[in-house]
């Protein structure tokens, strides 16, 4: 499942495949696009680097983060991954996301 987002602008209309629809609609109504623990890796996506959740989470940080645990695990989705693109002046992210007991990205 994946969605495909501008770092700079965010909104509800993004890019995405039918099956994380709910999921996004969830994450922009209840405010998660400005405050998801994944923009820390902003720097690095800024250099074209993919990130996986494992290079910035431990897994204890994620079974403890507040946007893994309200957004990502109620609807059944576990590791992500991020991969930059420059379109114009935007970066953007496709963010792949994996399903729930799924092994993280290598």
């Amino acid at each position: 499942m994946s969605v495909t987002v501008r770092t700079d602008i965010r909104t509800p209309d993004a890019p995405r495949s039918g099956a994380i629809d709910e999921s996004i609609n969830y994450y922009f109504r209840e405010g998660w696009h400005l405050r998801d623990t994944r923009i820390r890796t902003l720097p690095r996506w800024s250099l074209g680097e993919v990130v996986g959740d494992q290079h910035f989470l431990t897994p204890e940080e994620m079974a403890r983060d507040d946007c893994y645990n309200d957004v990502s695990y109620r609807f059944g989705f576990g590791c992500f991954a991020g991969i930059p693109f420059q379109t114009g002046d935007a970066l953007w992210v496709l963010a792949i996301h994996r399903e729930l007991g799924t092994a993280h990205f290598s």
